[in-house]
């Protein structure tokens, strides 16, 4: 399968917001705030009723393929929708991907990020927000070893495009360290209002998918979880519950922290085979696909990892019954 192609046409795109909850503010103090240069001293009233805690939801149909299972695309900790829509160095990102091999795709601005906007009242969500800062990208996201940080040396063969780095840090954005119930709650509120879709998340994204799609079996379809983290566990798996496959990266050995968390991905698939279930692992080095980030949807050989996932996707519809492997 090649991502390339003609011209990509669009039947529709839409969006909307989804779930949350009112809020009532009463004992504010009356503030005068200055709007622009025509509205100085504007008289705020913060004693009024506020929506917070929805997600947004921006939908993308090919045209002609408006009756297709959509994919919801889940972001990580700390990040938006915009990190399936354009890699760091500009070049297109999984969203269109996808969408040039036929599959509608909604992408998700989850609770606090994004155009879901975060409630700007004091003590409504537990603790105090963090941003990650570049060094902790490098790091985390296994750019490169932490000397090579200074002088921006990545590991030996790293697909990530180091030079894209300060675009990689701009994409970042505020999290609640105490909301991850909340993110859980709100993705279900989405799955359960958009229906059957398949999930694709990302890190803390693909965790919540996960958790998510033990309580809505009905509702997912298939799964892909890039480097998940926050897996359920214990050894009930529901009825139902979707072909899921897993992606790793490159360099997860060098990372007490990825080694740990490599460690846990695999031992939650051996849970679900032992169920009897479909669960896959796509390890991108085992399969000959080396030099991968924690983000292969940015890293210079995205085509190539998205290639893979779609190629899953098609062998595992539901109306398709294979056994389960592991790649590599």
């Amino acid at each position: 399968m090649t991502l390339g192609g003609p011209e990509l046409r669009l039947e529709s795109i839409s969006s909307r917001f989804v779930g949350g909850r009112s809020l009532a503010l009463t004992g504010q103090p009356v503030e005068e705030v200055t709007l622009s240069s025509a509205l100085p001293g504007y008289r705020h009233d913060g004693n009024d009723v506020y929506a917070i805690e929805q997600a947004y939801v921006q939908r993308f149909v090919p045209a002609g393929r408006a009756q297709d299972t959509p994919v919801l695309l889940v972001h990580g900790g700390g990040m938006t929708g915009a990190c399936w829509e354009s890699t760091p160095d500009g070049r297109p990102g999984w969203l269109t991907a996808f969408l040039r091999a036929g599959l509608p795709v909604d992408v998700l601005d989850n609770v606090e990020r994004g155009r879901a906007g975060w409630c700007a009242a004091p003590g409504v969500w537990p603790g105090k927000p963090i941003m990650r800062g570049e060094r902790e990208m490098w790091e985390v996201f296994r750019v490169g070893p932490p000397e090579g940080y200074e002088r921006r040396i990545p590991f030996p063969g790293s697909q990530f495009p180091v030079g894209a780095l300060p675009a990689m840090l701009r994409q970042g954005v505020p999290r609640w360290p105490g909301n991850a119930a909340l993110a859980e709650r709100s993705l279900r509120e989405v799955v359960t209002e958009l229906g059957p879709c398949v999930l694709v998340g990302h890190s803390q994204g693909g965790g919540l998918c996960a958790r998510v799609a033990h309580q809505r079996p009905d509702l997912v379809r298939q799964l892909v979880l890039i480097e998940p983290h926050g897996l359920p566990d214990g050894p009930a798996v529901p009825a139902g519950y979707p072909p899921q496959l897993t992606v790793i990266g490159d360099f997860t050995g060098l990372s007490p922290l990825w080694a740990d968390l490599t460690a846990d991905m695999r031992r939650h698939t051996a849970r679900l085979r032992a169920a009897g279930l479909r669960a896959d692992v796509l390890d991108l080095p085992a399969a000959g696909i080396e030099g991968n980030s924690h983000n292969p949807m940015m890293d210079l050989n995205s085509d190539l990892v998205a290639e893979q996932v779609l190629a899953w996707l098609a062998r595992t519809r539901p109306e398709v019954s294979v056994r389960a492997t592991e790649t590599g």
